[in-house]
């Protein structure tokens, strides 16, 4: 808006956003008013800094042919910038009648990077075409930046300047230059000649803790020029680094701009140079780039377009993938570079827990990085791996960058692998947020994104195929319930086919047969105990991971129960091993499960007796949590006959079962192994503490889990028994890896009614299983072999 009166006129606007050359001003006032006498103008704007925006104020009055012009500056953030310059002018004729301007900058202080610099008084004076700087001073202590000379269209005008201990960052802040990161400390003295028709610099230099794009390079010596090429800055730099024992020669220019023509070319020649300064380009792909590269290397391309070219031979090379959450180690092999491509000859890597030379847990990799500018990565790669970490998170995760990614693994899980399958969280694997995938603006941002529709309407697409062959070295563990920490861990075998897609879900095949395996139960955080797994029991995957068919059978066994306890009197019933069975059927996140129990050491009469007491379900369902419980029969007409004593009876039992089961937690806690079990028993007797049974259990794999050792040691106090030493133990060796054929040697325990001695039974023989569906099966699988062999 424009406004005039008598002797005035005054001038509104806005200017919402505003280009001069390439500096951007958004927000903008301007105000100006005009008199007779005098002028004031104000213009308050915000000027782009990276990625921020300062407060920048402009005023100027002009009276009596002088000029007041004052600059402010705040960026309202940390690292704090903050300042005002004040400069005064007077407009006047020398004697020849040439008109001359003299400039007076005015003492302040400014702060930058949080560091307050004191302006000292200095003058500027133009006359006869050009300019003579004197005093112009900037100062932090011992810290300087000094102008002095001459400004004009000649040659033989110098305008020099001198700074000690400069921070190059400041320089790169002031220009609005960051397409490539240089920070140091400058040393040294700048010519500037013909300022005011073809301006050429020459700077010589010295800086100390250089670094490029964050890689720290050391001390540089460097003559930098401007000039001989139009928005050109030409250097020749030398760089060392002595206790890292790294040298550096770095040749070529920087063109500013966005025209044609523009950004880097730089020939670099080094050894050991720092190899995070490429972190800045490659960020999408890795979380982390750290080593040393030794070899000759062309920088070159746009700002926005730089591209590589030349060999390297990498030493101590470590990168993070961000996708695999995995650190990789590289050392001695070469990269070869050229325009967007990265290639591999043969680099050996390897993992945390590897070393250069080492054989186990490295990797062979031979293949390519194709790119565009180094940007929108493509790879093609062949891994030869070896025990290699290859994914590692401590909840399913997976994070990359814009575009496609496949990666197919084939792989066979070694000892030390767990695959933990969590059934008690079904979002977990179910839902498409089960893997999550952000690109590069989104990855310093914390993502939680769980929803399918923001998952379909992604512009990433992602493929996980994984081809595993599960062995028995590999452990799945199966989490039922995270508060009461029940869970199963199993060993097992299994071709297990599992992919991924982010617009899709989450699919398994295959079936896992099962080894052997633990599971840690409770029950009502009361009753804990670990089943064994049976062997082949099986999880059948049929694609949702939810629905997996479950076949499987675990035993806990007490191994002294009194049969007398399901009689209403005393008749001198032996002792036996009781096996607890859980049959877990049903699927996955819908289990179900049922109880039964056996009797492997008594004799067909015994088991006859046993099944006519215990007909129902419902009754065996319940012996087999009160022998969990209490480690004995429950018998329900003589505990209504005679309740206290046997309410005081199966509190006896109670806390020994409690003891036993702290007593085997702590010694598998302390033993800290797989291979081997350790355990104990204590039972109380019919007349409470005074008939104490205290068992010994142990149980091994020795031999490539070839040798199978169980065995059962203790002392019982018993009216029916006059040995009282328990020694039962049965030894099995694997013929066939498989385990159909087995050697088996064994002693027994045996109690017998009314027998006042212990007998022991001891055995030694050949075991052959074979399993099979029908006589049909068996049949073929004879017919078969027979052909075989004639032919």
């Amino acid at each position: 808006s424009i406004h005039s009166g008598v002797g005035l006129m005054e001038l509104n606007g806005q200017v919402p956003k505003l280009m001069v050359g390439n500096e951007e001003l958004r927000g903008g006032i301007l105000r100006m008013e005009c008199t007779n006498r005098n002028i004031q103008a104000t213009l308050r704007a915000e000027r782009r800094m990276k990625t921020n925006f300062i407060d920048v104020d402009v005023t100027a009055y002009t009276e009596n042919d002088r000029l007041a012009t004052q600059l402010v500056w705040d960026n309202r953030s940390t690292p704090l910038h903050r300042g005002a310059v004040s400069l005064g002018a007077q407009f006047q004729k020398d004697i020849d009648g040439h008109s001359t301007i003299l400039a007076r900058i005015n003492p302040s202080t400014v702060v930058m990077r949080d560091t307050a610099w004191t302006i000292h008084p200095g003058t500027a004076y133009w006359h006869d075409g050009m300019v003579e700087v004197k005093g112009v001073n900037l100062s932090c202590g011992d810290r300087f930046f000094a102008l002095d000379g001459k400004v004009s269209a000649q040659e033989t005008d110098t305008l020099t300047v001198d700074v000690k201990d400069f921070d190059l960052s400041y320089l790169f802040n002031i220009v609005n230059f960051h397409a490539v990161d240089f920070r140091g400390f400058a040393t040294g003295r700048v010519y500037a000649k013909s300022l005011m028709k073809a301006p050429r610099v020459d700077a010589f230099m010295q800086v100390r803790d250089f670094t490029f794009n964050e890689a720290g390079m050391g001390s540089m010596d460097i003559h930098i020029n401007w000039g001989d090429r139009p928005k050109t800055i030409q250097l020749n730099a030398y760089m060392q680094d002595p206790p890292n024992k790294q040298q550096t020669m770095v040749e070529g220019r920087v063109t500013l701009g966005h025209a044609p023509g523009s950004g880097l070319d730089l020939t670099i020649n080094t050894r050991r140079m720092d190899l995070s300064f490429l972190h800045r380009y490659a960020s999408a792909i890795f979380d982390r780039i750290d080593g040393r590269v030794t070899g000759h290397v062309r920088v070159f391309g746009a700002f926005k377009n730089i591209n590589l070219q030349g060999a390297a031979v990498a030493e101590e090379a470590s990168v993070r993938v961000t996708s695999l959450g995995v650190d990789y180690h590289l050392a001695g092999d070469s990269v070869i570079l050229s325009p967007d491509t990265i290639r591999f000859p043969g680099a050996t890597i390897y993992d945390y827990l590897g070393s250069p030379g080492s054989t186990e847990h490295v990797a062979r990799i031979k293949g390519m990085l194709t790119h565009h500018h180094l940007t929108n990565m493509s790879y093609d790669i062949d891994i030869d791996a070896k025990n290699i970490l290859g994914y590692n998170f401590p909840q399913m995760g997976v994070y990359g960058h814009p575009g496609t990614v496949n990666i197919d693994v084939k792989a066979t899980p070694l000892s030390g692998t767990t695959l933990i399958y969590d059934v008690s969280s079904p979002q977990t694997v179910t839902d498409t947020g089960f893997i999550t995938y952000v690109s590069k603006r989104d990855s310093t941002q914390t993502t939680e994104d769980t929803d399918d529709t923001q998952a379909e309407t992604s512009e990433n697409d992602m493929h996980l195929n994984f081809d595993l062959n599960v062995t028995p070295e590999a452990a799945m563990q199966v989490i039922m319930d995270n508060k009461s920490d029940d869970y199963i861990t199993l060993y097992g075998t299994g071709h297990i086919l599992a992919n991924y897609y982010n617009k899709g879900r989450f699919r398994m095949f295959g079936t896992y047969r099962v080894d052997h395996g633990t599971y840690k139960m409770s029950i009502q955080d009361v009753i804990r105990k670990d089943f064994t797994f049976s062997p082949d029991g099986t999880i059948t995957f049929g694609g949702d991971p939810g629905k997996a068919a479950l076949a499987l059978k675990a035993v806990y066994s007490v191994p002294n129960v009194s049969l007398d306890d399901l009689s209403s009197s005393s008749l001198g019933l032996s002792n036996t091993r009781v096996d607890c069975i859980m049959d877990i059927g049903g699927e996955a996140f819908t289990p179900q499960v049922t109880f039964d129990f056996d009797l492997p050491q008594a004799n067909e009469e015994e088991k006859q007796m046993v099944r006519s007491m215990l007909s129902t379900d419902e009754e065996r369902n319940m012996q087999v949590i009160y022998l969990l419980g209490i480690g004995r029969f429950y018998n329900q007409s003589a505990q209504m006959q005679s309740g206290a004593a046997k309410s005081e009876t199966a509190v006896n039992s109670l806390i020994s079962s409690t003891l036993s089961s702290q007593f085997n937690q702590f010694l598998s806690n302390a033993m800290g192994t797989n291979n081997w079990s350790f355990g104990a028993n204590l039972r109380t007797g019919e007349t409470g503490w005074d008939q104490l049974d205290v068992e010994g259990i142990l149980s091994g794999k020795l031999l490539n889990n070839r040798l199978l050792i169980n065995g059962n040691f203790g002392y019982r106090e018993s009216y029916y028994s006059t040995n009282n030493f328990i020694g039962d133990f049965d030894v099995q060796y694997l013929l066939t890896p498989n385990g159909n054929l087995s050697l088996k040697a064994y002693n027994q325990t045996n109690d017998r009614y009314f027998i006042q001695s212990s007998l022991t039974t001891q055995g030694i023989g050949l075991q052959f299983k074979r399993d099979f569906n029908s006589w049909r099966t068996k049949s073929h699988r004879k017919g078969k072999a027979a052909r075989s062999k004639s032919k």
